[in-house]
Formats: structure tokens, sequence, C-alpha cells
């Protein structure tokens, strides 16, 4: 069942988003965050309890910032994300692992040039592939 977050975690969350992030909070203040269960945040309109049981954007599991929240909302992150070269990006969109030289650990959103790929992990410069096998293809051009 979707329930409305509680204001001390819904701010917790927004402080995360912000502290890990950039993403400055008030992006969000038209929006509520609901949960289905512990694991999983949504960020949708205000009042939809009254419409739905689920709804909205999926933008953390686990604590795990989701592809889609960062392919909507990358525009406004301004730290812990890296910028991928044309090769790297083709790469990632395939779903490999990459070798990177990154002193960022931890989750983080993938660029190219001025498009927001989705979410990585890098741990010991090696940035684990994090984008939904759905999301993955073969490109030959970008």
């Amino acid at each position: 069942m979707l329930e409305k977050i509680q204001r001390k975690q819904k701010k917790a969350i927004f402080n995360y988003l912000e502290n890990r992030y950039g993403i400055p909070q008030e992006i969000f203040k038209k929006y509520e965050l609901y949960s289905g269960s512990e694991e999983k945040i949504s960020l949708g309109p205000k009042n939809i309890l009254k419409f739905t049981i689920n709804t909205g954007l999926l933008i953390l599991r686990k604590e795990k910032p989701t592809t889609s929240f960062f392919q909507t909302f990358g525009k406004y992150v301004s730290k812990n994300y890296i910028i991928l070269d044309k090769e790297q990006t083709l790469d990632y969109i395939r779903g490999k692992d990459l070798e990177i030289n990154s002193e960022l650990q931890g989750f983080i959103l993938i660029k190219y040039e001025n498009f927001n790929i989705g979410c990585g992990f890098i741990k010991n410069n090696l940035l684990k592939n994090q984008l939904p096998k759905t999301r993955q293809t073969e490109l030959k051009f970008i």
C-alpha cells in the first residue's frame, strides 16, 4: 500500500539528495514522497493517495538513486557525477563496467556531454554499470 512519507524522513531524503548530488530542495516543492515499501521511494504529485495505490517516479531503491531519477532530475546535479567520452559511453550503454580514474566513490550520475545517462557505482576506480538491462542497448553512433 502506498503511503506518504513522514516529514522527518522526507527532510532526510531531500537533505541527502542536496548534500550528495547538489540538487536544490526547492525543485521538489511541488512534489510529495511516497513509499510502497521501506526500500522504494517514489516522487509524485501531492495528494495523489486519493486516486491511486501506485504512483510517481521511483527515485530511490535502498538509498540507490534510480536511472529514471537521474535522467529526469540530472540537470540539477552539481556534484558526484562523471562525464564519459564517446567510447566509454557506448560501452556503458551496452552494459559494460569500466575502469576509470576517479576519486569519486559510491553512486554517481553518469553523463555524456549534456545527456544524463543514468546511475553508476564507483569503487576503487571501477565504474560498475547500474543501467537496467531494459535500457542497455547496442548503439553504434551517438
